[in-house]
């Protein structure tokens, strides 16, 4: 009973804190906005941020998603008519009226770059044949891919209670809408021409960081006045590829300066860092009635993380593991866990298992051990 009560214990706490943890307090840098973060590409990882669970109205970074759909479903040498509908939105738009026609590539990139409402809405008609059905392939989508905190209900992003998004889920979305190749040369295109009824116009990037900073890959403003100013933006460098989302500045140039701040303080400050160098390689556990006393744990999956290069001296990695374990056991049976600490606060917790299906003891060993103990006593006896 107690072995079994002890499985149930590690496998509640790996429940609960599997998943990396991974964000790291910023403390030498501040940053003025309600909320951000900074995200790590390559290992799908929130490095460090604030606020990056609450729920957020995101203005026009809704068009990341609108991006994404568009790209996924609608193909670029069709001809959009646009409707009433779409004539009719408020906010920044391209002018729009009711029967003007433009190619469908031509109205993804003035959206995206201009960031034009008019635009949005006539792309979701378009693909999704109403805004309505179009926000519900945006709210699947998001559910899809694990923004589960994001909720559509235009493709433009003007003000409505149930429109938000967070952080986190946003840097989500800009992750996985940055693995198109089409979206990622959409969003980091200063100026596009574009024709409407035959008649060409400009439209240029509203996002300033792209000339303001090299090796900077977009991607999206926003404003309204319940968001404020927003900015979701990314940078390639140096083997590094992070995204950037910063909700609820004061000032469009506030947006872009606290972005490119965030951005550089990341690149600066903070390395990766490979758990599988300060954990134990294996772990040695004792078998109760078993043909073998001891077996070896090995970790699972392990991390790796990003942290402030100051804090690599700080880093700690409590353990915890069953005293004995019963068989049989199966390879993917979580019998120890190793709880990674920087500066006293909880990063990420791995499991360790066996390799290897361990079965249960054999007739043959039962009965070797029965003889041999026979044989004992019969000794003792005499």
């Amino acid at each position: 009973m107690k072995i079994f009560f002890n499985k149930v214990i590690i496998i509640v706490i790996c429940f609960s804190f599997f998943v990396c943890n991974c964000i790291v307090i910023a403390d030498n840098v501040y940053i003025d906005a309600k909320a951000y973060g900074v995200y790590d590409r390559n290992t799908k990882q929130m490095i460090w941020g604030k606020n990056i669970q609450d729920k957020m109205p995101m203005a026009s970074t809704t068009k990341i998603m609108t991006g994404v759909l568009v790209v996924e479903y609608g193909k670029l040498d069709e001809i959009v008519t646009v409707t009433k509908n779409a004539e009719k939105t408020s906010g920044w738009q391209l002018n729009l009226k009711e029967g003007d026609k433009i190619v469908l590539k031509d109205l993804l990139y003035a959206t995206m770059l201009y960031s034009a409402n008019d635009g949005a809405i006539a792309l979701a008609e378009h693909i999704g044949g109403s805004v309505e059905g179009f926000c519900l392939m945006m709210n699947n989508k998001a559910k899809e891919i694990g923004a589960y905190n994001t909720n559509f209900t235009s493709p433009h992003g003007l003000d409505n209670p149930n429109h938000y998004s967070t952080v986190y889920d946003m840097a989500i979305i800009a992750d996985y809408a940055m693995e198109k190749e089409l979206f990622r040369n959409i969003v980091k295109t200063p100026s596009y021409n574009i024709t409407i009824n035959g008649s060409v116009r400009t439209v240029n990037n509203t996002n300033k960081l792209l000339s303001i900073r090299e090796n900077i890959t977009g991607i999206k403003t926003g404003y309204t006045g319940d968001a404020m100013y927003c900015l979701v933006s990314g940078v390639r460098e140096n083997g590094n590829d992070l995204i950037a989302v910063l909700f609820g500045a004061n000032t469009s140039n506030k947006r872009f300066q606290e972005s490119k701040k965030m951005l550089e303080y990341t690149l600066e400050n903070f390395i990766q860092i490979d758990l599988s160098k300060y954990i134990k390689e294996s772990i040695e556990l004792k078998v109760d009635k078993g043909e073998v006393e001891n077996i070896n744990a090995y970790p699972k999956d392990i991390p790796k993380i990003y942290i402030d290069k100051k804090d690599i001296q700080h880093i700690v990695v409590n353990y915890m593991v069953l005293e004995k374990v019963s068989l049989p056991l199966n390879s993917d049976e979580v019998v120890g866990l190793a709880t990674v600490y920087v500066k006293n606060e909880k990063i990420c917790t791995i499991e360790y298992t066996t390799k290897e299906n361990i079965s249960r003891n054999s007739i043959k060993y039962y009965y070797e051990y029965i003889m041999k103990n026979y044989v004992n006593l019969l000794k003792i006896n005499y």
